[in-house]
């Protein structure tokens, strides 16, 4: 995190931020797809979150 007080404001707002590499943040990604499609649709049940939503919750992140 190279941006001067980003880190002192995120604690000051309650927020935690664990800062990691591009490439662990690729392999993190890459497990995230290996997940298979009932396990991902029945924690989606369980959040309660039609397939429509997830979409449109998965589209904030960018």
């Amino acid at each position: 995190m190279r941006v001067r007080g980003f880190l002192a404001e995120t604690r000051r707002n309650g927020l935690i931020v664990n800062p990691i590499d591009g490439a662990k943040l690729d392999s993190l990604i890459a497990e995230l797809y290996r997940i298979p499609q009932d396990v991902f649709d029945t924690a989606r049940s369980t959040m309660g979150l039609a397939r429509d939503q997830m979409s449109d919750v998965l589209s904030q992140e960018d």
